[in-house]
């Protein structure tokens, strides 16, 4: 899996599977891994919007509407887009060569023929969810060709060597669980649809694409595990004939990868769309090879952010001395919110922590709370969640730890909706007025907007150690927190 992220170890533990624990004591606010996507891509909604090569987030202007409190926020389109397919669009020429140079060159011509596909009812339909997996997974195959063909797919002037450190590699991605039979059989059904896209993707424009010899086709993707194969109660159409693609191993294989990426892809969501009071607003769909080891809890000890607001026309940000620097707005940043110590497990929530926080309703259907949350955890990734908060919650039992510490998490000034994340990662770190923010935030399988001239945000692995180590000589500073959704400062009691 490459070198290890410097303050967590993966350790199996039962009936968890592989897991992050710490391996040294870090405070509250402290980062404990930065990570980077294998692939990304905008999702349906925003890929008009947001920048296919660098997931730059989209301007927002605002109007004063007089029918309304508050004003209507309007994305702007992005000035560059890809008149062939209609799909791909980018905040600049520059991000337009270089996704040209590493994927799009490949599947330009693939997503033509998607966008030219009738949408009906038919099962050869595909949903908007169905195409962006579909789009994310043909990313993650180019990046496997990139590796065949022994070239790294990352461009390599705007790689420093920490990120050379990072790169991920496919082996990351095949070595994600896959949870096959988990899934329904309606669901299994849909797999195939897309795993035919991805079989003409492959023979059709990524082999010829990559000049490839034809035996190429069979070590692009290495035979899956029989458990990792999905096995459909009904067989897929045209699976009875011998020399049917659904008995090759590539389809096999891919059928596998789609499953991989199911159980392990990140949602990413902001605030910027629609503001704070409401959820979040989906942008872009991603696979983080290394973020999928934190297990989940509704009362998560970790939080995490993308770098999606560093303001900056050319996706640059002023860094110490004046110098621009690029700014990468996949990096997926993971910080504790509060103490934890060594040997303890690091989690966080998959799912919004005050979509059912409302102790006494119910759903209208004589749900509870913690019952809702459950339901929303088994039907999305297949577990049942025994955290100390559902177990308390279960038995009509809350400790004022729960309250304490969601308190500490959750912002709802106003009905503000997002969580509080370190100052410093925001590039704020005195208290002032709260004003309404476009910061964001994220969730998993379904991130914030900060501004970061700080040096922390270059951390080292030695940088947070020696401040962990003046932590606990000189006690715990004065942590600043800001509110990722509207800008809400506060400080540790």
């Amino acid at each position: 899996m490459g070198n290890r992220p410097p303050l967590l170890d993966i350790t199996a533990l039962p009936h968890k599977g592989r897991s992050f624990l710490l391996n040294e004591d870090v405070s509250a606010g402290d980062v404990v891994l930065r990570t980077k996507p294998y692939a990304a891509i905008p999702d349906c909604g925003s890929r008009t919007f947001v920048c296919a090569h660098c997931l730059k987030p989209p301007k927002i202007t605002h109007q004063e509407q007089s029918h309304s409190a508050s004003p209507e926020r309007e994305r702007q389109p992005l000035p560059v887009s890809c008149v062939t397919c209609c799909v791909a669009s980018y905040c600049t020429s520059t991000c337009a060569d270089r996704d040209f140079l590493k994927f799009h060159r490949f599947e330009c011509a693939f997503l033509a023929e998607l966008g030219a596909t009738t949408k009906n009812d038919d099962d050869g339909a595909l949903t908007e969810y169905e195409r962006d997996y579909l789009w994310l997974l043909v990313r993650v195959l180019i990046g496997r060709a990139w590796e065949v063909k022994g070239e790294e797919h990352d461009v390599k002037d705007d790689t420093s060597a920490r990120e050379a450190e990072e790169t991920m590699r496919f082996e990351d991605v095949w070595a994600l669980c896959s949870n096959a039979s988990s899934f329904s059989a309606e669901a299994v059904k849909r797999f195939h649809v897309v795993a035919g896209h991805l079989l003409h993707f492959v023979q059709g424009h990524l082999l010829p694409g990559f000049k490839f010899p034809s035996d190429v086709e069979d070590s692009l993707l290495w035979a899956p595990e029989t458990q990792d194969v999905p096995n459909p109660k009904s067989p897929p159409p045209n699976a009875a004939a011998s020399n049917s693609p659904q008995h090759s191993a590539l389809y096999k294989s891919l059928l596998t990868l789609i499953c991989k990426e199911e159980c392990n892809s990140f949602g990413l969501y902001t605030f910027a769309y629609q503001g704070p009071t409401v959820p979040r607003q989906g942008y872009a769909l991603a696979l983080y090879p290394r973020a999928v080891f934190f297990n989940h809890s509704c009362l998560p000890n970790v939080g995490h952010i993308t770098n999606t607001c560093l303001e900056s026309s050319a996706g640059t940000v002023k860094a110490s001395g004046g110098q621009e620097k690029m700014v990468d707005y996949t990096e997926l940043i993971f910080y504790a919110t509060r103490d934890i110590k060594r040997g303890d497990e690091a989690v966080i929530s998959y799912i919004e922590l005050d979509e059912a926080d409302t102790d006494a309703a119910g759903d209208g259907e004589g749900r509870s709370a913690v019952e809702r949350r459950r339901m929303a955890l088994n039907d999305m990734f297949f577990f049942k969640c025994a955290c100390v908060r559902c177990e308390f919650e279960a038995d009509a039992t809350t400790p004022p730890r729960t309250l304490t510490d969601l308190s500490a998490l959750l912002c709802r000034k106003d009905g503000c909706r997002g969580r509080f994340m370190p100052s410093a990662l925001a590039g704020s770190h005195e208290p002032e007025p709260a004003t309404e923010g476009t910061k964001g935030g994220l969730t998993k399988a379904s991130p914030a907007i900060t501004e970061d001239p700080s040096p922390a945000r270059t951390d080292s692995a030695k940088d947070l150690r020696l401040k962990t180590a003046h932590a606990r000589k000189h006690g715990p500073s004065r942590q600043t927190w800001t509110c990722e959704a509207c800008g809400r400062i506060r400080q540790n009691a």
